[in-house]
């Protein structure tokens, strides 16, 4: 691991199963940690529209650019609403669907070491 990155312990990988979450507080942040079919992710558990905590978000997919008159979904299990306003984000990037790029949550890097899970933020300089 880097030296640019400061390592914080979540739990130990047994106790966030597929479809739990965890939030934790980080210098003053929450940040949500969810387990999504085996996949861990780690994001900022504040929506910028309007500050509801996103842990109480549905984990979904949303529906994709389709033909005109037709609905395709995808990106299954790859999105988080906002369960106030349903703004959705990527659970990879944190970039919100359909607004610009502009307009996104802060992701975090999640490693699993040891039987434990860690989450990693940039080194605090100062």
């Amino acid at each position: 691991m880097s030296d640019q990155w400061d390592r914080h312990e979540v739990c130990a990988d047994g106790e966030l199963l597929p479809g739990m979450r965890k939030v934790v507080t980080i210098r003053r942040q929450e940040i949500v940690v969810l387990n999504v079919e085996g996949r861990l992710y780690a994001l900022q558990n504040r929506c910028p529209h309007m500050g509801v905590p996103l842990a109480h978000g549905a984990v979904c997919g949303t529906m994709v650019p389709s033909d005109p008159g037709t609905h395709v979904y995808g990106c299954h299990n790859a999105i988080i609403k906002c369960p106030l306003h349903g703004w959705e984000y990527s659970l990879e990037s944190g970039h919100n669907v359909f607004a610009s790029e502009k307009v996104r949550i802060r992701t975090y890097e999640v490693v699993v070491e040891d039987h434990t899970i860690y989450l990693l933020t940039p080194k605090k300089i100062g």
